[in-house]
């Protein structure tokens, strides 16, 4: 298992994580971009950092006026104006963070899968062959 910066993808995994987990504190996720349009913003760590279309939210709860495009302001914190509210902010501000534990899932089979399979097809072939 590998940890990660937390992705949310939903209101009641945001509303656990921002109560539960970060403690109604400020915590940094793993949203990343750039700008006011929430379509730039993507999950840079996690299982939905690499799915069908890489890193964009399918959920958000920005806080109001959130994101700005103030310069610098490219990293997603949460309990920013209140619990479970998103922010941008800058990488420099000091605050704890929220881990998340899983396996990503390998999108290039590893080489000894490949010898696997083709063992395995040998033998059919040959058991095959003796019938």
């Amino acid at each position: 298992m590998e940890g990660y910066l937390a992705t949310i993808t939903s209101a009641s995994e945001n509303w656990f994580v921002s109560n539960n987990i970060a403690g109604g504190s400020v915590a940094w996720l793993s949203g990343a971009g750039g700008g006011s349009h929430t379509t730039s913003w993507t999950w840079r760590d996690g299982p939905e950092s690499r799915g069908i279309v890489p890193g964009f939210f399918t959920y958000t709860n920005w806080a109001n006026g959130e994101p700005r495009d103030f310069i610098g302001e490219g990293y997603l914190r949460t309990n920013w104006t209140g619990i479970g509210l998103w922010g941008a902010a800058p990488h420099n501000l000091t605050s704890g963070y929220v881990i998340e534990y899983g396996s990503f899932p390998s999108p290039v089979p590893e080489p000894s899968t490949y010898l696997m399979l083709l063992a395995g097809l040998g033998l059919l072939g040959f058991a095959g062959r003796r019938s």
